[in-house]
């Protein structure tokens, strides 16, 4: 291994580390599964009378209580998807693990995708990982 891939690896491994310490990561389904308290999103009237369909992505950040800390929108199809969006999940709250399952009570952030659907003239907002576990065969 030359110099240059060993310091760049070096490098990328402290960066990492150091994120890690700061905010753990967690996957949309152990992100959704964590939720005590879930609050859809309203389709906002006016997208739906224009049309407005689509995927809306956030990225949250809980802990170390319960309470939403923030939410970012990654992707929209609109700013009133997005907005209601946002208001929603900033109503969730989330279990907290024992100190014990953690490296500590920091920050937890992962992903939440919602679909804006239209379907038959009527509109529906679906939590994607929500639906996942409705569907799988072992939710827990």
């Amino acid at each position: 291994m030359t110099r240059a891939i060993r310091v760049l690896f070096g490098a990328m491994l402290i960066s990492f580390h150091a994120r890690a310490d700061l905010v753990g990561f967690v996957g949309c389904m152990v992100l959704r599964r964590s939720a005590e308290v879930v609050v859809l999103p309203d389709y906002p009237q006016s997208a739906i009378s224009r049309g407005v369909a689509g995927i809306v992505v956030v990225q949250v950040r809980y802990g170390p209580g319960p309470t939403v800390n923030s939410v970012r929108v990654l992707d929209a199809p609109d700013q009133e998807t997005a907005s209601a969006t946002v208001e929603a999940v900033k109503k969730w709250k989330f279990r907290t693990p024992p100190i014990a399952s953690t490296k500590g009570p920091g920050e937890k952030s992962g992903r939440l995708i919602f679909y804006f659907r239209i379907v038959n003239g009527k509109p529906a907002v679906v939590d994607a990982a929500g639906e996942a576990m409705r569907t799988s065969p072992n939710p827990k």
